[in-house]
């Protein structure tokens, strides 16, 4: 029957289909693409599926995860090993610790860190955002943060001696680079002028750099103007009185010292002579030689025996920074009386003495006179009373003037450790900034040390210091250039292992072990001397020695490339010649880290004689194949394969610091 307005649908006739027909069906309809398809939506599971060709929606309520289901989640992502999250990256990264083990590791800029440092690179600390500096952080939850870093700046200036009413630090950079153009950055104005050693001549390219068609390689060079001093050609020595010459003609803001490939002591003395006279701030860079800086050795032994001395002399090589005197004596009963400051010869007006601890009575003073300075030795009783002095010797031999025989007192043994590995930048630089990572034995990073409080009277106008100001304003200048100018948030993980390398470095032990840097150095420079070849400045003074193999008619890239093939590496350098020239002429050979794998002397004269070897090797290619089809010489060379073998038999004898057995 029909109603009004009704309008009757077409019917549909149901039928019962046959299994073989449905199943037919599913068939047409997976190759026809209609699967069915599982979709989410509003916290419900969404089913699509058809039915004799039409579309169908189910939606059923999801039901929600339980808390160890998103716990294993996140597991499964989250606490995976890195061979099973990556076996691709594991692999590559077992490849290079085999070649770190098979291999000699002479560049000079490398070393291998403790067990220690690696598991603080690797920690937990890289996930927090710090911003900032300690008790002054764009974020919250620093608390921690703040403590690690004030942990690790108080460690770095107890490694290198320094008193924190005068010197501040900044261990947040990433790099010595980044230190270095910090320092630009907070102290001068874009095209403001800096001066340092040229790259050729063993600079670093962050202290300003142009090739000699005029482009400017670094950032220095980029936004500030720089101007290089040279060594002299002929000895390889850095010409001081050119020096002069040319930084009071150029007049730099900043006058730097310190390099990346000079194998001789620097002079700080006459550099901050030099920076005085053209009102520059001195700056020294000393990324390559911190470790040997810290390691203060040189001594002085001296001792009576019934008033009578029998030595007393200290060896020394320029600026001490501080000096620790120990004193055993005997008094026989009797209260030595007090020696007034007055009636004692070579006292200095100058003479700045701090305690390690509560001040005793003065008894006695001694005098140890460094060409205007003096220190005092002063002793009580029959113990050993240990004080610290700053100051400076630029004598290589200075002598003690005693007045112990007037006294009645006896002087059974009496030693200073003062004097350094190398001499000191300290006491006469006003920014030093370093690696972290070289002979420090630390992670790969930066740091500025910066003189704070009053100013001497005797240092000269300091930049931005003409308003007469007798205080040091670089503090706020440098650890705002670092952050936020130039870099974001620190490397936590990097500060914590810093941190505990510059514990390490305050150790008898790490003092022994760059003792032994540099014998090595020696030893190294030895054999290669006792073979006729020859030596940028003839020798070193720290820890690289410089090889130039333009005698051997060789460059620095093709022997580079046989020592590499053979495991051996190192780094070719650029060599100033006579003429003006730059030629890659030699390479930069470091004792650091294989001093690290607990090689001593004897094991460098072995690596002396792989080195030659592979100079022989390098020189007979090059005479059979040229210099242009040089490196198909070296393919299934037998010569290669047989040094190869020898430099890896040698190597996996020694240990590797940080690495499971």
């Amino acid at each position: 029957m029909n109603h009004p307005g009704y309008a009757p649908h077409s019917s549909i006739q149901l039928q019962l289909m046959e299994s073989h027909k449905a199943g037919n069906d599913v068939e047409e309809r997976e190759s026809n693409g209609e699967e069915e398809e599982e979709e989410e939506e509003g916290g419900r599971e969404v089913k699509l599926f058809r039915i004799l060709g039409h579309s169908m929606c189910l939606k059923r309520k999801r039901e929600p995860q339980t808390l160890e289901s998103r716990r294993n989640a996140v597991r499964s992502w989250g606490n995976q090993p890195l061979r099973t999250a990556d076996p691709d990256i594991f692999s590559i990264m077992e490849n290079e610790k085999i070649r770190q083990f098979k291999g000699i590791e002479l560049i000079a800029s490398e070393n291998f860190v403790s067990r220690a440092v690696l598991e603080a690179l690797g920690s937990h600390l890289t996930n927090k955002y710090s911003e900032g500096m300690p008790g002054a952080r764009y974020y919250g939850g620093n608390q921690y943060i703040d403590e690690m870093e004030t942990l690790c700046c108080n460690r770095a200036l107890t490694a290198f001696g320094l008193d924190s009413d005068n010197w501040g630090v900044n261990v947040q950079p990433y790099s010595c680079t980044t230190a270095n153009f910090a320092v630009f950055t907070g102290l001068l104005q874009p095209g403001e002028r800096i001066m340092g050693l040229d790259t050729p001549c063993g600079g670093n390219t962050s202290h300003g750099y142009y090739t000699p068609n005029g482009r400017k390689v670094s950032g220095a060079s980029i936004f500030f103007e720089s101007f290089p001093y040279k060594v002299n050609p002929q000895s390889g020595y850095i010409d001081y009185d050119k020096l002069e010459e040319r930084a009071l003609d150029f007049r730099p803001k900043i006058l730097i010292c310190g390099g990346s490939s000079y194998p001789r002591e620097w002079d700080y003395v006459r550099f901050r002579q030099v920076a005085d006279k053209c009102g520059a701030v001195l700056m020294c860079d000393m990324a390559q030689i911190s470790g040997l800086v810290a390691a203060k050795s040189i001594k002085f032994r001296g001792w009576r025996s019934h008033g009578r001395m029998v030595k007393s002399e200290i060896v020394a090589g320029g600026a001490l920074q501080l000096i620790e005197i120990a004193v055993d004596i005997e008094t026989n009963g009797r209260e030595p009386l007090d020696c007034p400051r007055e009636s004692c010869q070579g006292v200095s007006r100058s003479l700045v003495g701090e305690s390690a601890g509560p001040r005793p009575k003065p008894y006695l003073f001694d005098l140890v006179s460094f060409r205007g300075m003096s220190f005092r030795v002063i002793l009580q009783g029959t113990t050993v009373t240990m004080w610290r002095f700053r100051g400076r010797a630029v004598m290589p031999l200075c002598h003690v003037t005693s007045h112990f025989s007037s006294f009645g007192v006896v002087i059974h043994h009496a030693v200073v450790v003062v004097t350094l590995e190398c001499v000191n930048p300290f006491y006469c630089c006003d920014i030093v900034t370093s690696t972290t990572h070289k002979s420090l034995r630390g992670p790969r990073g930066g740091i500025v040390f910066y003189r704070k409080g009053s100013k001497p009277k005797k240092i000269g106008i300091l930049l931005n210091q003409g308003d007469g100001s007798d205080r040091y304003d670089f503090e706020d200048k440098i650890n705002s250039a670092i952050f936020p100018a130039l870099q974001g948030g620190p490397h936590n993980n990097h500060i914590a292992a810093l941190a505990i390398a510059l514990k390490q470095v305050a150790t008898p032990e790490y003092k022994a072990y760059m003792q032994q840097v540099k014998k090595n150095a020696q030893a190294l420079a030895s054999a290669l001397l006792r073979r006729h070849f020859r030596l940028v400045t003839g020798g070193t003074d720290n820890h690289l020695v410089l090889w130039d193999l333009r005698t051997l008619g060789l460059t620095g890239k093709n022997y580079e490339k046989v020592c590499e093939l053979c495991h051996i590496t190192l780094n070719k350098i650029a060599i100033f010649d006579d003429s003006g020239t730059i030629t890659p002429g030699g390479v930069r050979i470091g004792t650091a880290a294989m001093t690290s794998r607990g090689c001593v002397e004897a094991d460098f004269e072995s690596m002396a004689e792989f080195l030659i070897r592979a100079a022989q090797i390098t020189s007979t290619v090059q005479r059979e194949h040229g210099k242009l089809a040089f490196l198909n010489g070296l393919h299934n060379n037998k010569d290669i394969v047989e040094l190869c073998t020898r430099v890896e038999n040698f190597a996996t004898k020694f240990a590797m610091p940080g690495f499971d057995e």
